[in-house]
């Protein structure tokens, strides 16, 4: 058996996460014997969520002779027929549409300075492949910078950042780049604390969650800007990239 520490076990719900808003899943039910019912439920899963693998594992147990023997069967969803099984191809004009219907396209200019701004630094960008809602990856030098998400979370519609910053301690690799200088640093702006308080900044273990709103004020957002200058150059840095 093997052990999961603290660390690793923020690192795979964060993954977990991550991978449940991209509609990245499998789910398997094991048992002993699955049942006409739960057979049922697997067959409507596959049929209505065509991008989740579902799967029914019934595992035997015979003994003889003082042995045992365990076998295992799968069943699985079928596939409708005619359905494709593919993740969407979003673009940035569906990405406004998306804003301007649910946000009143209050996060459009911040999210035109950001990607301006990280595309006029060296980095690209790339969509997500989520079938519901778009996610778009900021990446420098292959490393990721940030992600942006846009979609209907559990308070209602939100377009957010979403910074990592202890992948980005780990690959900075020094103590003077911590997770806690990180966090400091890419909050620092004249709204952090109204930003905390109303939610519309938020963390986690190891993540940073900015919502665009936050930076519909110029001063926030040169502040992040300011912050995510100082981020690349220690990137490049590491990287050794002038």
């Amino acid at each position: 058996m093997t052990l999961i520490h603290e660390e690793q076990s923020n690192v795979f719900w964060s993954n977990v996460e991550n991978f449940m808003k991209l509609e990245k899943m499998r789910l398997i039910f094991a048992a002993d014997k699955i049942p006409d019912s739960l057979q049922r439920i697997i067959e409507f899963l596959g049929r209505h969520f065509p991008d989740i693998d579902v799967y029914g594992v019934e595992i035997g147990k015979y003994s003889a002779e003082n042995q045992e023997l365990l076998s295992t069967s799968f069943i699985s969803a079928p596939k409708v027929e005619g359905k494709i099984n593919s993740h969407a191809n979003w673009t940035m004009e569906q990405f406004y549409k998306l804003l301007e219907a649910h946000d009143d396209g209050c996060v459009i200019n911040p999210l035109n300075a950001i990607l301006n701004f990280c595309r006029d630094n060296g980095c690209d960008y790339k969509f997500g492949c989520g079938t519901k809602y778009p996610s778009i990856s900021i990446n420098l030098h292959q490393k990721n910078l940030l992600f942006i998400w846009a979609g209907f979370f559990n308070r209602g519609f939100r377009c957010y950042i979403e910074i990592d910053l202890k992948k980005h301690a780990m690959f900075l690799d020094s103590i003077e780049w911590n997770e806690q200088r990180l966090r400091a640093l890419l909050s620092d702006m004249p709204g952090r604390d109204e930003g905390y308080s109303s939610g519309l900044m938020w963390d986690s273990p190891q993540t940073l969650f900015i919502n665009l709103k936050l930076l519909k004020n110029n001063e926030n957002l040169n502040g992040f800007l300011n912050a995510l200058t100082i981020l690349m150059q220690a990137i490049n840095n590491r990287l050794q990239i002038e």
